[in-house]
């Protein structure tokens, strides 16, 4: 009787191995050329010979229909957690793939993500922000905003959890699911390093192209070159070389946008001047024709008009007015206490106190910029991905005095 039970007890808990056995805290980010690759990254909770099982043609759950799997590429085990990553590579652009991920004793639910156009002349849909360390409830609902968008991708410019914890990271990879689409479209994440995570969190969750984080990528082609860069480690030296090397190579960009987490000129009086962003990174920027810097860190709501770094007469913390220089927003509200924006510049657009991302388009001839307030989620109807340049109902835009729009005209 005794070994009766005892084989029922061990029956049960193999049983309760298979049952909870799972992956989650699934994620997509980029290492390389957007077009032809994407890396999947999820936690592996238990269970062993995870595979990715992905083809064109949506199959559901039926593992053994998928035309290709593929086994992780890499896996960090890291802060209690066994982050896996499988790189996808010799992608189509501009195509929908479909996707699960099986091990020995579970199946993910089915996901789908699409490559982005190698045509310049196809238009780039883009979330950006950053700073979503505090708050859980409204870092769900600027997520949640995000699936309803249908971007492109999302930029998040740092500043994930408040100690970078274990706990804390799974939160806010939990939190992330929200970015997917109700019919299990995953939103990539282009990662910018702040200041309450270090170089290894960013790398290991993430899976970025470099261990220091900062990094560059092309998206349709030569329309959009994006930087990353790096105001948490030294700023002078080896990256400021490598974005000198990078903006040099890279001229034959229709656009190109820069994203860091601390701003150079930060519009709150209790933050530190940028002066190392400034002294290092402003003139190369400005000359080599960047348009459009997102910056985070200080917790408020900003944008500028173009400026260009100068001494003349009339600057204002280094920078003049200049309709050919570089508009600076940001500076980071999504789950982080707001705080009022009491310093501005006379080359300042607008600045409000305000839970927000940014929701960028880019096109050949000009880049279009407005600014989402979240909290309204529930009333904003959801765009599909065929859609996604449209303004949905519903949607709360920041209309400050001059107005909800941002143009940057070629």
């Amino acid at each position: 009787m005794l070994k009766i039970k005892a084989i029922i007890i061990i029956c049960i808990f193999f049983i309760s191995i298979n049952v909870n056995a799972k992956t989650d805290k699934y994620r997509l980010t980029y290492n390389n050329n957007p077009s032809t690759t994407i890396s999947i990254g999820w936690v592996q909770q238990d269970g062993s010979n995870a595979k990715v099982y992905f083809s064109e043609t949506d199959f559901g759950t039926d593992y053994e229909k998928y035309e290709n799997s593929q086994k992780p590429t890499k896996i960090n085990e890291y802060k209690g957690a066994k982050h896996c990553f499988v790189d996808l590579k010799d992608l189509k652009a501009n195509t929908i793939y479909y996707f699960i991920i099986k091990d020995d004793n579970s199946t993910s639910k089915r996901f789908y993500f699409l490559t982005i156009s190698d045509n310049p002349n196809e238009r780039l849909s883009i979330i950006a922000g950053g700073d979503s360390r505090t708050y859980r409830e409204p870092r769900q609902l600027a997520n949640r905003l995000v699936a309803k968008l249908q971007p492109h991708f999302v930029i998040f410019d740092g500043d994930y959890t408040v100690r970078g914890s274990g706990e804390e990271w799974n939160n806010w990879l939990d939190d992330w699911q929200l970015t997917t689409s109700k019919d299990g479209r995953m939103i990539p994440i282009l990662a910018v390093q702040g200041n309450h995570e270090t170089s290894k969190d960013v790398f290991n969750v993430f899976n970025v192209p470099n261990k220091k984080i900062y990094f560059s990528l092309n998206f349709g082609g030569d329309l959009l070159h994006a930087i990353v860069l790096n105001t948490e480690i030294k700023i002078p030296g080896k990256q400021t070389d490598w974005l000198k090397k990078d903006l040099s190579e890279n001229k034959s960009a229709i656009w190109t946008v820069a994203s860091y987490h601390k701003p150079m000129r930060p519009h709150y009086t209790k933050k530190r001047e940028g002066d190392a962003q400034y002294d290092n990174w402003a003139i190369p920027l400005f000359e080599n024709g960047v348009k459009l810097v997102v910056e985070g860190d200080t917790h408020t709501c900003k944008s500028t008009w173009a400026v260009k770094p100068s001494q003349e007469e009339g600057n204002d913390e280094g920078f003049v007015r200049d309709e050919n220089g570089m508009v600076f927003i940001g500076e980071g509200t999504w789950g982080a206490p707001v705080r009022k924006s009491d310093d501005q510049k006379s080359w300042t657009r607008d600045t409000d106190a305000i839970s927000q991302f940014k929701w960028i388009f880019v096109d050949k001839e000009k880049i279009e910029i407005r600014t989402v307030k979240y909290k309204n989620v529930e009333e904003v109807a959801e765009l599909t991905i065929d859609k996604m340049f449209e303004i949905p109902e519903g949607i709360d835009l920041w209309n400050p005095k001059n107005g909800k729009l941002i143009t940057i005209k070629k």
